[in-house]
C-alpha cells in the first residue's frame, strides 16, 4: 500500500485556530471592558473610570484657568458645588450673554438650552474629585474608535455573534471528529468479535481519512490471512489424510488376512512411498515456516553475486546429471565487484526451489536453462529459470505464487503449493520481484529481479 503523507486538513487548521482565537477575543474584550471602561482608579484625588482620567486631570489641574486643548470629545466638566471647569466660567458667562443676556438665571438658561440642544451622542459619566462628586459630558461620536466600538452595544452584539459562529463551527468539527473516532472504535470492536467482513469507509475527505484507509487495508489483510489460515488447515488436512487413509487401509488388510504374506513386499513398498509422501509434506510445511518465521529483522550479510551464482551453477549442474536433464547456464555482463545484501542461504533456497520446480515438471533429456545478467540502467540483478516442460497457463501466472494454490494442471499439482509461495516471500523480503513468463524453450520462465544497492 502506498504510504500517504501526513497532512493537516483545513478543518483541523480552523479548529486549531478558532478555539484559541475565540478565547483570546473574549478575554481581550472582557479585559478592556473591565480594566479600561468599568474599573475605577484613584489618581491625584480623582476617582473615575480609567478611560476618562487623563482628560479630567488636565481640566481639574488647570489652576490658572487657562483655556485647555482636549481631544474634542469632552463637552463639560462640573463639580457638585457648581464649579464648572470645562468650558471655563468666562466662556460660560459669554455664552449666557449670547443666549439670553437679560435672563434672571443665566446659568439655568444656559443649561436648559444646552440640554435642549444636546445631541443624542452625548453621554454623562460621574466621578469624585477630592471628596466632591462631579459629572463629565462627552461626545460618543468623537471618542477614539476602539473606545467607541467597546461602548456600542451593536458592535458588542456583532462580536458576540461572530464568536458564537466560530464556536459553533469548532463544535461541529469536534462532533465530526467524535463521530469518525466512534466509527473507528466500532470497527475495532468488530475485529475483536472476529467480524472481518464489514468494511470501514470514511465519510468523505477529512483529517482521519488516512487512518480509515490504513485500517481498512489492515482489515482486508487480516481477512485474507484468516481465509488463508482456513485454507492452510483444509489443505494440510487433505494432503495428510489421503496417504494416512491408504496406510490405514493396507494395515487393516494385513490384520484381516486379506493380503497374502507372500505379497507383503510390494505392499510394504507402497506403504513406504506413502510415508515418504507424508514426510515430504511435513518437510515442506517446516521449510516454509522457517522461511516466514525466521529472523529477518537483521540486515543479513553482504556477499559476492559472481561467487554466489558460481556455487548455484555447480549445484544445478550436478543435480541435472543425476536427474538426466539437459542443463544450460549463462551470465552476461555481471561485474565481479557487485554484491548483494541479505540472506544468502535463504535466497539460495529460493532459487533452488525454482530449479526443483523445473525438474519436477520436465522429463528426461528436457532442457533447463538458468541465466543471470546485470541491468545497469536500473541497477538490478536479473535471474531466469527456464524449462521446456508443460509451462503455465496465462490465467494462472499471477496466482501461481499464492500459498496452496494448485489449480493449474501443469504446475502446483504434485506438491502442496508452498514452494513458489516461499520463493515470492523471500524475494520480496529482499525488495525484489518474481514473475512467471513464457520461455522460448516452450515451457515456463521464472524471472527474479533483485536490486543492487552498492557496487
Amino acid at each position: 500500500m502506498k504510504k500517504s503523507k501526513s497532512r493537516l486538513s483545513w478543518r483541523m487548521i480552523i479548529l486549531n485556530l478558532l478555539l484559541p482565537l475565540n478565547l483570546i477575543i473574549l478575554m481581550l474584550t472582557l479585559f478592556v471592558q473591565i480594566w479600561f471602561l468599568q474599573c475605577d482608579v484613584n489618581v491625584e484625588g480623582l476617582q473615575a473610570k480609567r478611560f476618562i482620567v487623563e482628560p479630567l486631570l488636565k481640566v481639574l489641574n488647570d489652576k490658572n484657568n487657562e483655556e485647555i486643548q482636549l481631544d474634542g470629545w469632552i463637552n463639560l466638566v462640573a463639580l457638585e458645588d457648581g464649579t464648572i471647569y470645562y468650558p471655563d466660567t468666562s466662556t460660560v458667562d459669554l455664552m449666557n450673554k449670547m443666549i439670553n443676556p437679560e435672563a434672571s438665571d443665566p446659568l439655568k438658561t444656559f443649561f436648559s438650552e444646552m440640554i435642549a440642544n444636546m445631541p443624542s451622542a452625548i453621554n454623562i459619566i460621574s466621578f469624585n474629585y477630592k471628596g466632591q462628586k462631579g459629572v463629565c459630558l462627552y461626545n460618543y461620536n468623537e471618542l477614539p474608535a476602539a473606545l467607541r466600538v467597546l461602548q456600542n452595544p451593536r458592535y458588542l452584539i456583532n462580536l458576540f455573534l461572530v464568536v458564537s459562529l466560530l464556536v459553533l463551527l469548532g463544535t461541529g468539527i469536534l462532533l465530526n471528529l467524535k463521530r469518525n473516532i466512534s466509527e473507528l472504535i466500532g470497527a475495532i470492536n468488530r475485529l475483536r468479535e472476529l467480524d472481518f467482513d464489514t468494511p470501514l469507509l470514511p465519510r468523505g475527505e477529512n483529517e482521519l481519512s488516512d487512518v480509515f484507509v490504513a485500517f481498512e487495508q489492515m482489515r482486508q489483510d487480516m481477512n485474507q490471512q484468516r481465509k488463508q489460515g482456513i485454507l492452510v488447515i483444509m489443505s494440510i488436512t487433505h494432503d495428510l489424510k489421503t496417504p494416512l487413509t491408504s496406510i490405514r487401509g493396507y494395515l487393516e488388510a494385513f490384520l484381516d488376512g486379506v493380503i497374502d504374506p507372500a505379497e507383503a513386499m510390494p505392499i510394504t513398498q507402497i506403504l513406504l512411498n506413502k510415508t515418504n509422501l507424508l514426510d515430504d509434506r511435513i518437510n515442506e510445511m517446516l521449510e516454509f515456516s522457517k522461511i516466514v518465521s525466521g529472523n529477518c529483522n537483521s540486515n543479513g550479510e553482504t556477499f559476492s553475486v559472481v561467487n554466489w551464482l558460481t556455487d548455484l551453477n555447480l549445484y544445478f549442474h550436478e543435480e541435472s546429471q543425476l536427474l538426466k536433464r539437459n542443463y544450460l547456464y549463462k551470465t552476461d555482463g555481471i561485474p565481479d565487484d557487485i554484491t548483494l545484501s541479505g540472506f544468502e542461504k535463504k535466497l539460495t533456497r529460493a532459487v533452488i526451489n525454482l530449479f526443483d520446480n523445473a525438474c519436477r515438471y520436465t522429463d528426461d533429456i528436457d532442457t533447463i536453462y538458468f541465466s543471470g545478467n546485470y541491468d545497469r540502467d536500473v541497477k538490478s540483478l536479473i535471474l531466469r529459470m527456464e524449462d521446456s516442460g508443460s509451462g503455465v497457463k496465462e490465467d494462472n501466472k499471477e496466482r501461481i505464487f499464492d500459498l496452496f494454490y494448485r489449480k493449474d494442471k501443469g504446475r502446483n499439482t504434485r506438491g502442496m503449493g508452498i514452494g513458489l509461495a516461499s520463493v515470492k516471500f523471500m524475494v520480496e523480503l529482499h525488495n525484489g520481484t518474481v514473475s512467471c513468463l513464457d520461455s522460448d524453450l516452450g515451457g515456463a520462465c521464472f524471472e527474479i529481479r533483485l536490486p543492487i544497492e552498492k557496487q
